[in-house]
């Protein structure tokens, strides 16, 4: 029904939503899919770094789809090791959520107080602060260069609602990337927060 509505025929990667969902039928769905030709690849979105590690035992997994953004320190003493598992099996690694489902983008505090978030000021005033030390065009072009500039990333998923939105984003990414300098500064500089703020599904609302 995608493929019809899409007018395709194919495309380039289906994505299960959930790893557990890997574990139905696992055997016979695999070997119907990739019999059937409908896609090129089969992947998986996971929500945290230790998903990966499940995941690559299934063979047939060639695109891992992870959450990813400017605050996300949880990856860092992954990074290692998934450019290990990259090499070895030849896995692509896609980036979702560079805006954190576009809270990093919102200087309206209801929207994140209204998510259970009350680190926004120190959050919003670090992101503001890195854009003019960095300089970067907007506090938007600094999370999606942060993103596309990991070596270990190869894709990045971006949502767009409107043609606007498609053109600033087509925009955002001919613009340069960032150095390992500024890479540093991030890391080294950013607020530390819960994880509970980098998981959507937690949050309150």
């Amino acid at each position: 029904k995608t493929l019809k509505n899409i007018n395709k025929k194919r495309i380039y990667a289906m994505l299960f939503h959930h790893s557990s969902d890997i574990f139905i039928n696992k055997k016979s769905f695999l070997k119907t899919e990739l019999k059937n030709s409908k896609f090129k690849k089969i992947g998986v979105s996971i929500y945290d770094p230790i998903e990966i590690y499940k995941v690559i035992k299934i063979p047939q997994i060639q695109v891992i789809q992870i959450p990813f953004n400017i605050l996300d320190f949880r990856w860092q003493e992954h990074i290692k090791r998934i450019q290990s598992i990259k090499h070895d099996l030849g896995i692509e690694i896609h980036a979702r959520s560079c805006f954190l489902q576009g809270l990093l983008l919102s200087t309206r505090i209801k929207d994140w107080e209204k998510r259970g978030i009350m680190q926004h000021k120190k959050i919003l005033k670090w992101l503001t602060n890195q854009t003019s030390t960095i300089r970067r065009q907007s506090i938007a072009d600094l999370c999606l260069a942060y993103v596309r500039s990991q070596s270990w990333i190869d894709s990045v998923v971006i949502g767009v609602d409107n043609m606007k939105e498609l053109n600033e984003n087509i925009k955002l990414f001919k613009l340069p990337i960032l150095n390992i300098d500024d890479l540093k500064k991030i890391e080294l500089s950013r607020p530390r927060v819960k994880e509970n703020i980098l998981n959507p599904t937690t949050w309150s609302n």
